[in-house]
């Protein structure tokens, strides 16, 4: 499959793509110069060039996210606007502007979060981002009915974790999470929103 991944350089994004390189042609997208395209979630205008210059793709894979943790009394608007911007809408407009691109039964996977079922301090924006990706997502399943989209909602994982120096108890390796991207992928769901807590 030619897949495009969003967000390679991230941890997780990283796994997904050393998962996915073997067997498939990977196509990198995102802010970084590194990446075979550039593009920013934030401006929709920058999405839809993105598909231009991909051309026809088999998959779409988003692993991206800007958003930071931080309580809600000290959010600034750039804070905000990170996560509704560029983590919620970004993509949103990801399967707006990239089915065209895709064939029939072709996939979008996009990446939502726990904290749209539970309750951490510090991710207000996040959880309204992910619980609006959610519903997003059921929707345009409905309506996308040759497409295979989904959700995958990440608990932390263990490198994040151990860069925070947070401990690791209770979380999954990267590698493990990016197998729940390669089983919507390779799956048969359709609107579902898969948890890595069994990756």
């Amino acid at each position: 499959m030619k897949i495009l991944l969003i967000g390679a350089t991230g941890i997780i994004g990283g796994a997904i793509h050393q998962a996915l390189s073997g067997d498939h042609q990977v196509v990198t997208a995102g802010r970084s110069a590194e990446m075979d395209h550039h593009v920013d979630l934030g401006d929709p205008a920058s999405v839809k060039a993105l598909f231009a210059e991909t051309g026809p793709l088999d998959a779409i894979v988003a692993a991206a996210g800007a958003a930071g943790m931080v309580p809600l009394t000290q959010m600034t608007d750039a804070q905000m606007d990170a996560a509704l911007e560029v983590q919620m809408k970004g993509q949103m407009n990801l399967i707006r502007y990239g089915h065209p691109v895709l064939p029939t039964g072709g996939s979008i996977v996009l990446t939502s979060g726990t904290a749209a079922q539970h309750t951490y301090p510090g991710t207000a924006a996040i959880a309204a981002s992910c619980a609006a990706l959610e519903a997003f997502v059921r929707v345009a399943t409905a309506e996308l009915s040759d497409l295979r989209i989904n959700l995958i909602s990440p608990i932390f994982v263990k490198e994040t974790m151990a860069k925070l120096g947070q401990p690791e108890l209770g979380v999954v390796s990267a590698a493990d999470t990016a197998q729940a991207y390669l089983r919507a992928l390779n799956g048969d769901m359709r609107g579902d929103v898969l948890t890595t807590l069994a990756a």
